[in-house]
């Protein structure tokens, strides 16, 4: 089958939001967010005729992502990230940025992203934004087990628990922004 850049945005487009907010979650500012998609982009191009199987795009792609970024972390700078909330089922295309969108819920969220390493990080990003599997994710990180990518995630949503937590009692006692303990449970 002849692949075609037209084919790969037909395969991309539902996948695009999902993509986007990974890169928000990843990444720490918003340009640096769209330079990683896209680079992921450029990469699919040029990969493209390696996916043997349409129907696995997403973990590909998702691939694809994880690794521009690993390449990537030594050469970031700046210390925000932007994760606003997108529709799945919405395939318009939108733009990477929005830094001003993000408040509170988010601010926190992204805070406590920081406190992850690279690996814990993206673990979480993909299984809760990406909506991959655990054998996914297990193929991505290279790991040998799917018990590894389940330690990792148990692992990560109590860092990031304790991180928010800590957070909100920081800016509560600080008089900044508050949001409720019932936040994360």
């Amino acid at each position: 089958m002849s692949r075609t850049a037209e084919h790969l945005i037909v395969l991309l487009e539902p996948h695009y939001n999902s993509a986007l907010q990974y890169c928000r979650g990843l990444y720490r500012n918003g340009k640096d967010a769209e330079d990683g998609l896209h680079d992921a982009i450029i990469g699919a191009i040029q990969h493209f005729k390696s996916l043997r199987d349409a129907s696995k795009f997403k973990s590909w792609f998702f691939t694809i992502i994880t690794r521009t970024f690993y390449k990537s972390k030594g050469r970031q700078a700046g210390s925000n990230r932007i994760f606003l909330p997108l529709q799945e089922n919405h395939h318009a295309l939108p733009e990477v940025y929005g830094e001003d969108s993000s408040e509170g819920r988010e601010k926190i969220l992204l805070e406590a992203l920081d406190t992850l390493n690279k690996k814990e990080r993206t673990a979480i990003l993909l299984f809760e934004i990406g909506g991959l599997s655990l054998e996914e994710i297990r193929k991505i990180q290279k790991e040998q087990s799917v018990s590894a990518i389940k330690s990792r995630l148990s692992r990560a949503r109590l860092k990031l628990r304790n991180s928010i937590l800590e957070i909100e009692n920081i800016k509560y006692n600080e008089g900044g922004y508050h949001v409720s303990k019932t936040f994360i449970q």
